[in-house]
């Protein structure tokens, strides 16, 4: 895969990680895909068009995100790396419990 030319290679990248539906975001969620894990110079090439060419749903309950470890953990510049995707999308539902959000918020602010 390496040794070919760079657009063919982000051809295959997009096939492979594009997925054409929103990607549910749930405590269980494993992370990326093993191809951007492979290694050093796969996760450079494949990290950004799996990030910026996918649609990301982040569900909240009762005021109360529903996701995976350590996503809220970190300051800004260390946060999760779904922080860098243009397209989180929150999904509401439940009951308005505002000690919930107000917790949420502190962590992500």
């Amino acid at each position: 895969l390496l040794g070919l030319p760079q657009e063919v290679r982000n051809k295959i990248y997009r096939h492979v990680l594009v997925y054409g539906r929103s990607i549910p975001i749930t405590p269980d969620f494993c992370g990326t895909p093993g191809l951007i894990r492979t290694n050093r110079q796969l996760h450079e090439e494949t990290m950004n068009i799996w990030l910026h060419h996918n649609i990301f749903i982040l569900h909240v309950r009762d005021c109360c995100p529903v996701a995976p470890q350590g996503f809220f953990i970190g300051n800004k510049h260390q946060r999760h790396w779904l922080y860098q995707a243009p397209w989180l999308t929150y999904t509401w539902s439940g009951e308005h419990h505002w000690d919930n959000l107000r917790d949420w918020l502190r962590i992500y602010h």
